[in-house]
């Protein structure tokens, strides 16, 4: 038996969220596989610096293409019908994407497009059943606390996979490593038969209800909107994750330094989201965001003006604090708002919305970055590097503003009652009087 899930009370069957918080976690393996340890994969293949360039873009133009396209199709499949198992189906897509690494090896260079079919098609899947199975199974009592736990743990894995992977690639292949890859995946698939779910009651996918659902909820409507613009510009951070990448492969070209770094800079992290949220509150962190968003903008301009281990290693750095901030906190409030106004069966339609304006910007960027490959100019590439770093400043200011102006959010769970809930607590209270009477 799943969880019971209704708009007042939720009991969740703790096997069930325990097995999915370990699939989440492990899923980071696979995330830091085909993501970062690919674009250095590329490197190995690629002519000079701005082939190496055009061919990330077209690989990543085809993941968030698909995405984008696909998304809101799992986001439907998911609400219709039975959401863990589109999760499931989302893991084997992407043992699909590993075997083919295992047996196309280096071929993989004329397979890019197929490449970022297959592993964008399995993101939209994972995160279309995924995003909606976190908001049903995590009441919003404790979402800060699952959001800092689960960022944790992912970062957690940071430390320990990157050195790893990166080590394995060094010492055999990327094709070989993949093996390892692609167990862990049957591991993940199997620990997925303990999460059970069901459809909650009254959910009907239709974005056209929804927007006529948030009219009813005006102070609700103008924080999720306000979530959906900060949205679209968090989207452009993306293609900055996969520039430091590029940045270190130029400068160390190998897999073991990008591995070591990324291990360190994850270690760091994980200290830096307990102390932000153990020692920080909503509304009184603009010290903070003082360092979060001049940061980016001053490592950016360091590494352009002088590019050696020293500044990449701290543009890197810098630009990781000002990432786990922002993910951490907005995380939590992107989850949390929309139950807020009581809108419990209207999670994948709100989902569907924040990562298609995330696609659309990462479409956007990606498109900016093939450009850059086919002019081969290295100003220009400077200038892209400075300009997407500008966008974890522009995130983090939305931050700020969002905290500013809507305080109710420091204290999830405190929302307009309906008129109905009204009417019911009155009753209550009036029984009440007239039992004490």
């Amino acid at each position: 038996m799943g969880f019971t899930y209704n708009a007042n009370n939720q009991k969740i069957d703790r096997i069930s969220g325990n097995c999915l918080f370990v699939c989440h976690t492990l899923g980071a393996v696979i995330t830091t596989f085909v993501s970062t340890f690919l674009v250095a994969y590329i490197y190995k293949f690629s002519k000079d610096t701005f082939d190496y360039v055009f061919n990330v873009g077209v690989y990543y133009i085809c993941v968030y293409a698909t995405f984008l396209l696909t998304y809101w199709f799992f986001s439907y499949l998911t609400d219709k019908t039975n959401r863990v198992w589109i999760y499931r189906s989302a893991q084997i897509i992407r043992l699909v994407f590993i075997i083919i690494i295992i047996f196309y090896g280096e071929k993989l260079a004329h397979m890019l497009p197929l490449a970022g079919f297959l592993y964008g098609l399995s993101e939209a899947c994972y995160y279309g059943s995924y995003n909606v199975l976190k908001q049903e199974m995590v009441s919003k009592k404790v979402m800060s606390k699952y959001s800092v736990i689960s960022t944790i743990a992912s970062k957690s894995m940071d430390i320990i996979i990157p050195v790893t992977l990166g080590a394995l690639i060094k010492v055999s292949t990327y094709e070989q490593t993949s093996i390892y890859v692609a167990a862990i995946l049957g591991l993940i698939i199997l620990i997925s038969f303990g999460i059970k779910s069901k459809k909650p009651e009254g959910s009907n996918y239709s974005l056209k209800e929804y927007f006529k659902k948030l009219k009813e909820h005006p102070k609700a409507k103008q924080k999720i909107m306000f979530i959906y613009k900060s949205s679209f510009i968090y989207g452009f951070t993306t293609i900055t994750n996969n520039l430091l990448t590029i940045c270190i492969m130029l400068q160390f070209g190998s897999t073991l330094s990008l591995g070591s770094i990324t291990s360190i800079i994850g270690a760091v992290t994980i200290v830096e989201i307990m102390l932000v949220t153990k020692f920080t509150k909503a509304s009184k962190r603009n010290w903070l965001y003082a360092i979060v968003i001049t940061t980016p903008l001053i490592s950016s301009i360091l590494y352009v003006a002088h590019a050696s281990y020293v500044t990449v290693i701290a543009y890197n750095f810098l630009m990781a604090v000002s990432k786990i901030i922002f993910s951490a906190i907005f995380d939590i409030y992107r989850n949390s708002t929309l139950k807020e106004a009581g809108l419990y069966s209207e999670i994948s339609e709100h989902q569907t919305i924040v990562e298609s304006l995330l696609g659309v910007a990462r479409v956007i960027s990606f498109a900016i970055l093939i450009l850059v490959g086919m002019i081969k100019s290295l100003l220009v590439f400077q200038i892209l590097l400075v300009v997407f770093s500008l966008s974890y400043s522009a995130v983090n200011l939305c931050l700020m503003i969002y905290e500013k102006k809507f305080l109710t959010l420091a204290h999830p769970g405190i929302k307009e009652p309906s008129q109905q809930q009204i009417e019911k607590n009155f009753n209550v209270v009036l029984q009440k009087l007239k039992k004490d009477w």
